[in-house]
């Protein structure tokens, strides 16, 4: 193939050139407005993903903190509830206590015949 030296040629393609440089120009704004949006969309969705992270976190160190409270609560209740248990004579030891104290003193009173 030849190529063409024309100026009519040389015309067209300069003419070609100014109007893709043109499109360009046009073009350029639009695609980085267009990128700004989806960048302030990528931001904005990121915010709300970590507001909502923060917010389930929140709420579960309160609930934690709630049954560890409880819990806590609990074992205090057991501990007083076995302490009174082992300081409170029950009425049925003691009687089986005198009972006993009771035998072996007739024994002693008495002897073994």
């Amino acid at each position: 193939m030849m190529k063409s030296t024309s100026p009519n040629h040389a015309n067209k393609s300069e003419a070609a050139a100014a109007s893709l440089s043109d499109g360009v120009s046009q073009l350029a704004p639009k695609a980085a407005d267009a990128a700004l949006s989806m960048v302030d969309r990528a931001e904005k969705s990121i915010g709300d993903a970590s507001t909502a992270v923060q917010e389930t976190a929140q709420k579960i160190w309160s609930q934690a903190g709630e049954v560890a409270s409880d819990l806590a609560d609990t074992g205090h209740s057991a501990a007083k509830f076995i302490h009174r248990q082992v300081n409170d004579p029950p009425l049925a030891a003691m009687l089986l206590g005198a009972a006993a104290i009771g035998y072996f003193a007739s024994l002693l009173i008495h002897g073994r015949r």
